[in-house]
């Protein structure tokens, strides 16, 4: 009999959430891209960047139909209802590999190779080796030689593609967890999130880890205070989603950020302030160099 009341009391909740979460959905044909799918709570704006940044390729993300499930890659739907809206992201590979830290790796890697940024997309493997994709498109791999992995040139045959990228993700998803995203980011105080800046924790014995990306901002004016709209991946590997907030339904998909509180929960995760990261290269950089003297400079905000 408790665990009847208990699962009513679920329905209830997670129902309540979803319904009080389409107030700030746009269920019409007219909402196809984050920003135009997520309205902005009455008295905040959406602050502007730049056309072609990385910041507003998130914003501008595809989404599919406001009533999309999302679909795990064996073709089974999400037993959990966490979400508020589906991305149109393709996931080719149809393997469980891309997990939440390799969404947030896909993401990065999508709007880098659209703009041609080979060399920036370059993350770190969990035992610390790294290669960019402009090595690895040149040819370059890994080889293992006497029990250690070394880098040899000419391995491969030069190749850019769209099919090169996806090998070379599919290789980092096999070889990485959080820690390595960990290690490719800096912590960052909860007042200067932006979008682009993620939550990660890393895995022990215990625990995977896991990691969500900042999808979209908005500001309240007068107080500055500022909500996020979250993405995620998952485990097994599914669609990539904007996450509801079932802790303040009027507001949701948006997140509130506490400066306070030491955790921050989501719809199916609690992470702790310290996780709040950012990327220590600037994905708005035209190249590593570039990328390099804005770090050396103190200029890498990505805000």
């Amino acid at each position: 009999m408790k665990f009847i009341v208990l699962l009513a009391v679920s329905l209830v909740f997670f129902v309540g959430a979803s319904a009080q979460s389409k107030s700030l959905i746009n269920m019409d044909e007219l909402g196809t891209t984050i920003d135009t799918r997520v309205k902005v709570p009455e008295g905040y704006i959406r602050p502007p960047f730049p056309e072609f940044s990385f910041q507003n390729f998130l914003r501008t993300l595809p989404t599919k139909k406001f009533d999309a499930k999302v679909m795990r890659h064996d073709g089974y739907e999400k037993f959990y209802a966490c979400y508020a809206a589906v991305l149109d992201v393709n996931i080719p590979n149809q393997e469980d590999l891309l997990h939440g830290e390799h969404a947030i790796q896909l993401m990065r890697s999508l709007y880098l190779f659209k703009n041609e940024k080979h060399d920036l997309i370059r993350f770190t493997y969990d035992d610390n080796r790294v290669i960019d994709f402009y090595e690895y498109g040149q040819g370059t791999r890994f080889v293992w030689q006497d029990s250690v992995y070394v880098k040899e040139e000419d391995v491969a045959a030069e190749d850019f593609s769209e099919s090169s990228l996806q090998t070379y993700l599919d290789d980092l998803y096999n070889e990485t967890t959080a820690r390595g995203l960990q290690a490719d980011t800096k912590g960052i105080e909860v007042s200067q999130i932006s979008i682009g800046d993620a939550f990660i924790q890393p895995g022990n014995q215990y625990s995977p880890g896991h990691a969500v990306l900042v999808l979209d901002l908005v500001v309240e004016p007068s107080t500055g205070e500022r909500l996020v709209l979250l993405g995620q991946g998952y485990a097994p590997t599914q669609d990539i989603h904007l996450l509801h907030n079932p802790y303040e339904e009027d507001i949701s998909p948006w997140y509130r950020l506490k400066e306070e509180e030491d955790f921050f929960t989501t719809a199916q995760w609690t992470f702790r302030k310290k996780h709040c990261r950012r990327f220590l290269i600037n994905a708005n950089a035209a190249s590593y160099s570039q990328a390099l003297e804005l770090l050396v400079d103190g200029e890498n905000t990505e805000e």
